[in-house]
């Protein structure tokens, strides 16, 4: 058995590198040797869990160091939906058995706590789950916000940089390992993923305005849609804005224009037609906001 095995994991080959001095200096590898069996960078591994009773946690290699002597590993972690905590209490209910969320949480374990290798199928939200008969293995379609307590779309389009290029990557390797899969019928958005509508802190870029967002219930990414304000297109000063041919049917500019002309102080109804508002200053405010930046023009 394991407890009774007095092997101890061994590093491959030299180091890649050296970090840190004196007492706290370690030596980074591409591979250790545990049991008999070779673990490298970016394998996916089940690893030995705190409890007894507990399922076997996964995560893939990220580093392999030894420090004092002692092997250690570096796991990117996945959650089952039963260990993911939602932020308003409880956890998730899985879709499918070999469902994982994967996260960017990372934490150190000593190598002796890799059991074996698995596999992680990564597969967007518009592809047919492969059978599990022709590819075993665990299937990830979600990503977990370890800090927020979220979901969100592993296909969403607007991780920072680094984490989509890593999402893209994983997605990739699966294509690769088990080829193109085909599209699944649309079906309705879970309940769940009501909560990837506000902005993902720590791991998606901020947009530059504050936007509606729509997510299209084939799965595929994120769409940004026009932001609009409820009844802006009532404009109250609709026929001074017309007058000087100042109205341009984009919404968000003639609502803005709009305001601007309720500052201009009027004596009367008459007074804003005949006098207040000249055609020159009406022409002007116009041409200046054509360079503003409309929300919408970024989607």
């Amino acid at each position: 058995s394991r407890e009774e095995d007095s092997t101890e994991a061994v590093p491959v080959g030299e180091p890649l590198k050296v970090t840190g001095k004196g007492k706290k200096q370690r030596r980074h590898y591409l591979s250790f040797e545990y049991e008999g069996n070779t673990f490298e960078l970016e394998d996916p591994v089940l690893l030995t869990p705190e409890q007894q009773k507990e399922k076997p946690y996964v995560a893939i290699i990220k580093d392999i160091t030894e420090n004092d002597g002692s092997l250690s590993v570096t796991g990117q972690w996945f959650y089952r939906p039963e260990e993911a905590d939602k932020k308003g209490g409880g956890n998730w209910t899985a879709s499918d058995t070999r469902e994982l969320f994967y996260s960017f949480h990372i934490d150190d374990v000593p190598a002796e706590s890799v059991m074996h290798k698995c596999v992680v199928h990564f597969i967007p939200l518009n592809k047919q789950i492969p059978s599990r008969k022709e590819h075993p293995g665990f299937i990830v379609q979600k990503v977990y916000d370890t800090v927020a307590k979220k979901l969100w779309n592993l296909t969403d389009k607007d991780y920072e940089d680094n984490k989509q290029h890593e999402i893209d990557l994983l997605v990739k390797k699966t294509v690769d390992r088990i080829g193109q899969l085909p599209d699944r019928e649309p079906i309705d958005v879970p309940a769940d993923s009501t909560d990837q509508f506000s902005n993902k802190r720590g791991l998606r870029k901020r947009p530059p305005n504050p936007l509606d967002v729509s997510r299209d219930t084939t799965g595929k990414p994120e769409q940004f849609i026009k932001a609009e304000t409820p009844g802006s297109d009532n404009l109250k000063h609709y026929a001074i804005l017309a007058k000087y041919k100042a109205v341009t049917n984009a919404t968000y500019r003639d609502k803005w224009l709009d305001k601007l002309v309720d500052t201009i102080p009027l004596t009367s109804k008459e007074g804003a037609e005949a006098s207040h508002a000249d055609a020159g200053s009406v022409a002007k405010i116009s041409n200046s906001s054509s360079s503003a930046r409309d929300p919408s023009s970024s989607v």
